[in-house]
């Protein structure tokens, strides 16, 4: 179940958090249809998303934020 989105503008990426699975995804906006995980490992219910493009991080919600680098 997805519960955060988060747009990357400056590589057209969009991040979703999905709390079913317990990992953050990514997916191209205009190009590969297809997806990749980018965090999985001591995720539990993740409920938000947010990206800093410029800098290349990522915040992650569930019962606290944290920060991770998404490159």
């Amino acid at each position: 179940m997805v519960e955060g989105l988060a747009v990357d503008w400056i590589s057209n990426n969009i991040y979703w958090a999905d709390s079913l699975y317990d990992w953050i995804m990514i997916g191209s906006m205009y190009t590969n249809p297809g997806y990749k995980i980018v965090v999985r490992d001591g995720l539990t219910g993740p409920s938000g998303v947010a990206v800093h493009p410029e800098k290349g991080w990522g915040f992650i919600r569930n019962s606290f934020i944290r920060h991770a680098t998404f490159n």
